[in-house]
């Protein structure tokens, strides 16, 4: 699991990147910003999302 915070080597710390890996973030709406943050969220690491949209796909 190692590889997968990696690229945050020189950014953060070994502390930081424990607590973010730590960390449990609920995203509500996943339009507009609220995907974007998704992702970015994802990327850097967070060890728990949760995602919520009351939104209907058609």
């Amino acid at each position: 699991m190692k590889e997968r915070y990696d690229r945050n080597i020189g950014m953060l710390s070994v502390e930081e990147m424990s607590r973010i890996r730590q960390t449990k973030v609920c995203v509500v709406g996943c339009g507009g910003l609220g995907g974007y943050l998704i992702e970015y969220l994802a990327r850097l690491g967070i060890g728990s999302l949760t995602v919520v949209d009351g939104g209907v796909f058609e």
